[in-house]
């Protein structure tokens, strides 16, 4: 698949170039693949899981930005796992906001078509603090949507919302640096949970 100038354009610069460095890298066979925006971008993921994982986050991504690099995501390598998670910048800065779980519902139906013998994996969105919008509300309404998504697809779903959330469904300030990016304390609770999972999916 080739990406047109159209959308290098749409996407911004940084997209662009994040896309360079994935048509640059050497991705071995059947490895386990993380989808998403910043957040994944910031996942040391070797640091916590070893070798035999790949990152495919691009900070300020868009749940519709995953369909349009939908080939540069490793699916053509027998994965063994695919752990999405998209949204929040949808969410923050008002863009398609209603389209997170159509979006994501088309990435998904995609990959288990190209990767079959994957298994899918489905993260909340996570809280965040110091935003009027999105709300607590409507981060816990996206994430049911997506809860019931990962259900229809037979998906595995890690609820990153209910282990960094305060009394009032904000992110606690230990697990953000900025109100929406994640602390190294986050990102360890993150990788227990991933753990966990690895190990109940019997990919590890």
């Amino acid at each position: 698949m080739e990406i047109s100038r159209e959308v290098f354009d749409k996407r911004g610069i940084y997209w662009e170039n994040r896309i360079k460095v994935f048509l640059q890298e050497t991705i071995p066979t059947k490895p386990i693949v993380f989808i998403g925006d910043s957040l994944i971008e910031r996942f040391q993921l070797e640091r916590y899981f070893g070798k035999g994982f790949v990152n495919r986050g691009i900070g300020g991504d868009h749940a519709d930005g995953l369909w349009e690099r939908r080939d540069l995501l490793a699916l053509d390598k027998d994965p063994k796992a695919l752990f999405f998670m998209v949204g929040i910048n949808d969410l923050l800065f008002d863009y398609k906001r209603d389209e997170v779980p159509y979006h994501l519902e088309r990435i998904v139906s995609y990959a288990k078509q190209k990767a079959p013998g994957a298994k899918i994996v489905i993260h909340s969105i996570c809280p965040v603090r110091n935003w009027e919008r999105p709300t607590p509300e409507e981060l816990i309404k996206i994430n049911g949507e997506l809860q019931t998504l990962a259900a229809k697809y037979e998906a595995a779903y890690i609820d990153l919302f209910q282990h960094f959330k305060d009394e009032n469904n904000l992110i606690q300030e230990k697990y953000t640096i900025d109100g929406v990016h994640l602390s190294e304390e986050a990102y360890e609770l993150w990788a227990n949970e991933v753990k966990k999972w690895l190990k109940k999916l019997d990919v590890s």
